[in-house]
């Protein structure tokens, strides 16, 4: 692999995983978020990512290429005197384990900060060689 193939790659990883955090984000921000209903309590979103083919360089990359909603099921507490009850006294709220997407986000954390190692090395090593030639 090339040194500049190295730095292609290292970008989209770092793109990828920096959409997964923008999700994992809106996600923990709307994990209180609560309704009158099912279909109105927020819905947790997940990104899918997949290897796709870069035009510009030929080289197969990371992209992040869909959000999708989780099914997981929602939260239920039973409050009559709540103004976001439903008929049978209870709120829905979101479907977001807080715990599941803190993990998630360390993981994509880590993920960006091992990109942008992998970046750096190859800048030092673009120098270096650069450097060999005076």
């Amino acid at each position: 692999m090339s040194l500049e193939a190295a730095l292609i790659h290292s970008k989209s990883g770092m793109l990828a995983q920096g959409a997964r955090m923008n999700v994992v984000a809106s996600n923990i921000a709307s994990a209180n978020a609560e309704s009158s209903t099912v279909g109105g309590a927020y819905k947790a979103k997940k990104i899918i990512f997949s290897n796709e083919l870069d035009r510009v360089s030929g080289l197969t990359v990371l992209k992040a290429n869909q959000v999708v909603q989780s099914q997981a099921p929602h939260k239920m507490r039973y409050d009559p005197n709540s103004p976001l009850s439903d008929e049978n006294g209870y709120v829905h709220g979101s479907n977001v384990s807080v715990v599941e997407e803190m993990t998630d986000l360390m993981s994509a954390t880590k993920s960006y900060e091992t990109n942008i190692q992998v970046a750096t090395a190859v800048k030092q090593l673009m120098s270096k060689t650069l450097q060999m030639g005076k």
